[in-house]
């Protein structure tokens, strides 16, 4: 059975984007469910620069070294590790990068984890469509 990642959509680098835009943000995509990838690309390449997608933590922070994002849209939940800790050591590496984590739970301890590892904000899959936008512009304009 082939995996999952044979499956992804290309690794999209578009190093000459601008570094940083306040009406695009630079966004890197990561989760390991790849019809969401394309699902949530497509949702957020009108405003965002859609600068990469990853379905491991492993490919995600090679790609944030080449893409340079603005902002990590980051799974709770990847094969290779938890998103939780991810976050963390991602804003530990990468202080510049902000983080919306991205869960198919809602549950109230699990937000608290994410925003105490440094997330910006938390979207649940199930309201992707009314809020991870908002939260991606708040993320950029958060200056923590």
């Amino acid at each position: 059975m082939p995996t999952i990642q044979a499956h992804a959509p290309p690794f999209r680098t578009t190093p000459d984007l601008p570094t940083s835009s306040p009406a695009k943000p630079r966004v890197l995509l990561a989760d390991d469910y790849v019809p969401l990838l394309k699902a949530l690309t497509r949702l957020l390449e009108h405003d965002c620069h859609m600068v990469g997608h990853a379905t491991t933590v492993a490919e995600l922070f090679e790609l944030v070294d080449t893409c340079h994002p603005d902002v990590v849209v980051l799974d709770i939940s990847l094969p290779d590790n938890n998103g939780i800790e991810a976050c963390r050591q991602l804003r530990l590496l990468q202080p510049g990068v902000k983080v919306v984590m991205l869960t198919a739970m809602d549950d109230e301890r699990i937000r608290e984890a994410a925003l105490r590892a440094g997330a910006s904000d938390f979207v649940t899959k199930a309201s992707v469509d009314e809020f991870l936008e908002p939260a991606i512009r708040g993320a950029v304009s958060d200056h923590r």
